[in-house]
């Protein structure tokens, strides 16, 4: 791979398949890895291993440093900047290895994404409350999505482009249909971005802070049954305290503790999972 932006391949192409897929795979297992760790510190809450924590995220940076600088440098920085393409042989095998890089590209920023989250898990009770870290772990994860989603669009514009004669036509056409779907799928990310944004401003996701005339009426949670802490009012009228709902509903319930009214809410990534369902398109 050239500086210039220029595909180059030199290697023997069964050397080129083999290397790539071993590293495709190891990923793929490290990833799995990685994700049900992030997840398991997200379910301890406030009895996090802050070593596990530490030790996750200088694993995740060293991957993504290692990746970059012996597997593909060149490449995944253009994917990363959006950079297009031009292929010195346009062809299927050119494309082939391109989109393997590609993947290893979508591998690397969910690693990305992963190392973050870890800083979110480390962060104090101080700095910030357990029971909000949902809500910034679903805003990390709609931006991964929205940049992983639009890494692979500078490849294919790249290669029907550098079509030519009758190929040059059917890739104008097949080149503007993907365009329209990428920008109507995009907008839709981008909604999602802003609705887990603005969460994230909400004094909570499940419902208000309640009047100081219901404050009056009930004064302890009947969860835990003390003084209530940061309390909130779900759409039933029912007040709780706001780590306590919290907890309540991040173990899958949507109803309401006391009269089983549902509760609409968002509860998509808030477990610190990451997605690994990459688009190769």
């Amino acid at each position: 791979m050239s500086g210039n932006g220029r595909v180059v391949l030199n290697l023997n192409p069964l050397l080129e398949v083999y290397s790539v897929t071993v590293l495709f795979i190891g990923m793929q297992a490290a990833f799995s890895i990685f994700n049900c760790i992030v997840k398991k510190q997200v379910s301890c809450w406030d009895e996090r291993n802050l070593r596990s924590v530490i030790a996750t995220f200088l694993l995740l940076c060293l991957i993504v440093y290692s990746v970059h600088r012996f597997f593909f440098g060149h490449l995944i920085l253009q994917s990363l900047s959006f950079t297009t393409y031009s292929f010195d042989e346009l062809s299927l095998w050119t494309v082939f290895v391109v989109v393997y890089a590609i993947g290893i590209t979508d591998y690397v920023i969910s690693y990305v994404a992963m190392a973050t989250k870890c800083v979110v898990i480390a962060l104090p009770r101080a700095c910030l409350s357990f029971e909000r870290r949902g809500r910034f772990f679903q805003f990390i994860e709609s931006l991964y999505q929205l940049y992983q989603f639009l890494i692979p669009l500078p490849l294919w514009i790249s290669f029907v482009s550098d079509s030519t004669g009758l190929y040059w036509f059917i890739g104008g056409v097949l080149g503007s249909l993907y365009v329209i779907w990428k920008l109507f799928e995009t907008y839709h990310k981008l909604c999602k971005c802003k609705a887990f944004f603005k969460s994230i401003l909400q004094h909570s996701p499940y419902g208000s802070r309640p009047s100081y005339e219901r404050m009056q009426e009930e004064q302890t949670c009947p969860i835990c049954l003390d003084n209530f802490s940061n309390p909130v009012e779900i759409p039933c009228m029912h007040i709780f305290c706001e780590e306590c709902v919290t907890r309540w509903f991040d173990t899958g319930k949507n109803t309401c503790p006391i009269c089983m009214a549902r509760v609409a809410y968002s509860r998509e990534w808030r477990d610190g999972s990451t997605s690994n369902n990459f688009p190769w398109f």
